[in-house]
């Protein structure tokens, strides 16, 4: 199963209010500062019944990604009252017919004693819950025009659901 995110058009927000860029700006650019492209969504398809998140695929002209370990979070929750997050790394989005494809990493706040933070996000508990919020950016600040046509999230119904 799949939630989609779909985004036609470049956009910003400045002052709590969305605007369209016009074409031939510098994009990534706001009072004349050049930040690193990033948006943040929430993929809460059927938010009444607890899912396993698996894998993204985002359709955008250019790798966008996020190494921090907060990138992909699931807020607490009875079962997780710490929440649950995880990264996504570059090296494993990887590109196909135009579209990026990459795993959800396991999480990273998984109660193993002795494990890095590298162990956990690698053979770790599954990001498991009834949202999930992502923050995709680029380290690239470079004024680039990123086009962020849509992003897909695979997930599969919990048995717990």
């Amino acid at each position: 199963m799949y939630t989609t995110i779909c985004l036609r058009s470049r956009r910003r927000i400045c002052d709590q209010k969305i605007y369209i860029h016009n074409m031939g700006a510098n994009y990534s650019e706001y009072d004349g500062v050049i930040y690193d492209p990033l948006i943040q969504f929430v993929g809460n398809m059927d938010p009444e019944k607890v899912k396993v998140w698996r894998a993204l695929s985002i359709e955008c002209n250019q790798v966008i990604y996020n190494e921090s370990i907060d990138a992909i979070k699931v807020p607490a929750s009875p079962n997780y009252p710490n929440g649950m997050n995880t990264r996504l790394l570059e090296s494993l989005v990887l590109p196909k017919e135009g579209i990026y494809y990459g795993p959800i990493l396991k999480d990273a706040n998984t109660p193993k004693a002795g494990w890095t933070q590298d162990q956990k996000v690698i053979s770790g508990r599954e990001l498991r819950g009834q949202v999930i919020i992502i923050t995709l950016l680029s380290d690239k600040a470079n004024g680039t025009q990123y086009i962020l046509e849509g992003v897909r999230i695979r997930y599969v119904d919990s048995e717990t659901s």
